[in-house]
């Protein structure tokens, strides 16, 4: 028999009073940052908002070096536990921030340093760019029991779509006309598939899986549309238990003669809100801001500021309206970019859009190809375990932007550090070598160094292809 759950239409008075943590939209929207995998997105999420917690504790100067720059302590065996990730797979993401630049550590990883984000897009901030906007990642999906075997994977996808669905409510008065309006009056959403795996860097089934999970929690509600068209999506959220504290939440450890501690927050606490819960949130709230926490130009993350959703709703709007523009806009046929996805058709998709964009003629394309697939027959010819591109193709895609990232500033493209991308590619095989083992997927691991080298992976066989 399935489970019940206790929840009522997401509005808009959610982001003023229900708990949340910060997950800034750089990691989502930034093209630096958007490669990044959505695994390493919430581990950056839980070490920043671990950060502000400690910077208003009454310990924080416990947590300043004497360069008087703050750092965060977040053990190893921690990030698994709230992520739900394997050992190396946490070291892995870690590693993979400290190669994006969005954090450094010392001590042997002991102290954690959040570093200030380079964004191209500085629409994702506020305040003269002196601050970052973020999504509101609920926090009952680690409080409440019923949330808590929720992935990782649904917990991002429903942090989206709750943006989307209260962004929308904002925008759509009930009393006019509107394409955000069903039938019955209610405020829905649309968010393609397509839109969210690219945010996540993951593929459209798995964003369709994880609505699936969402939708048994009785967080999310769909409704078709016509064919071709993205469905109608309702968000919802927990009624009343994520009102309660985390340490009142146990009965049993609160003396018998002492009252219950509830923490009841509005909206639930307001009469008109209880027509709102039953028939769903058309209604609309003034005045709502959002708080808002990072200075990106200090060395550690302040939480004494707002804006207002109004702002917020304009740059959503803006941002749509420049991305649609782009996709319309005619670019004058270019022989080599021709050539260049002819030959990159052959590659899966994000891969081939990487490549694309970080190599600048046929040669280098060739010459990357190659490189790849080089380190991926050498691995398998040594370790007798194959893996296909699509298998680690989220990866790759981004080893290729850590390399171009560390190499750009001496004006050289990914071709031309070959040795260095060969070693890259290696270890992405390397690292979902080891994850498969602890999943016991394959029967060993690749605890022996891999024998072979950059001259091995491209012999004069390969080289004969460019």
């Amino acid at each position: 028999m399935n489970k019940i759950y206790q929840t009522r239409v997401c509005h808009e008075n959610d982001k003023k009073h229900l708990p949340f943590l910060k997950s800034y939209k750089f990691l989502y929207q930034d093209p630096n940052y958007q490669a990044l995998p959505y695994q390493a997105k919430a581990m950056y999420t839980n070490i920043a908002n671990k950060q502000m917690r400690v910077l208003k504790s009454a310990s924080k100067s416990y947590y300043i070096d004497k360069e008087g720059k703050h750092f965060v302590i977040y053990p190893i065996n921690e990030l698994e536990k709230d992520l739900n990730l394997s050992n190396s797979s946490a070291k892995r993401y870690k590693r993979t921030l400290i190669e994006f630049g969005l954090i450094t550590t010392t001590n042997n990883g002991k102290r954690i340093y959040v570093n200030q984000p380079q964004l191209t897009d500085k629409s994702l901030t506020y305040d003269n760019e002196q601050k970052l906007s973020y999504f509101h990642m609920p926090k009952f999906f680690e409080t409440n029991s019923n949330y808590k075997n929720a992935s990782l994977l649904a917990r991002l996808v429903y942090t989206l779509q709750k943006d989307r669905f209260t962004l929308t409510l904002s925008n759509v008065n009930p009393k006019k006309s509107s394409q955000y309006l069903d039938e019955r009056g209610r405020v829905f959403c649309i968010y393609a598939n397509k839109e969210l795996s690219k945010m996540l860097n993951v593929c459209e089934q798995s964003i369709i899986k994880a609505k699936k999970e969402l939708l048994a929690l009785g967080l999310l509600k769909q409704r078709k549309r016509a064919i071709k068209e993205s469905n109608r999506l309702y968000l919802y959220t927990p009624f009343a238990s994520e009102q309660l504290k985390t340490e009142e939440k146990s009965e049993d450890n609160q003396p018998k003669e002492k009252k219950k501690k509830y923490v009841l927050l509005p909206p639930e606490k307001n009469q008109w809100v209880k027509y709102e819960v039953r028939y769903g949130s058309n209604m609309k709230s003034s005045n709502t801001e959002l708080n808002n926490n990072i200075n990106i130009k200090a060395q550690y993350i302040s939480e004494n500021d707002s804006q207002h959703l109004e702002v917020e709703m304009l740059k959503e709007q803006n941002t749509y309206l420049k991305r649609e523009l782009d996709k319309r806009i005619d670019e004058p046929i270019n022989e080599q970019d021709a050539i260049k996805k002819q030959l990159l058709k052959k590659f899966p998709s994000y891969i081939s859009t990487i490549i694309n964009a970080y190599t600048t003629d046929v040669h280098q394309v060739k010459r990357v190809m190659r490189i790849i697939c080089g380190a991926k027959k050498l691995y398998k010819a040594f370790y007798k375990v194959s893996y296909t591109l699509e298998d680690v193709e989220r990866e790759i895609g981004a080893a290729l932007i850590r390399v171009n990232n560390k190499h750009k500033y001496n004006n050289k493209t990914i071709a031309d550090v070959g040795n260095y991308l060969f070693e890259s590619i290696k270890q992405v095989f390397i690292d979902q070598h080891q994850e498969d083992f602890e999943n016991n997927r394959v029967p060993f691991s690749p605890d022996i160094g891999l024998c072979g080298d950059f001259e091995l992976v491209y012999p004069e066989e390969i080289k004969s292809v460019g």
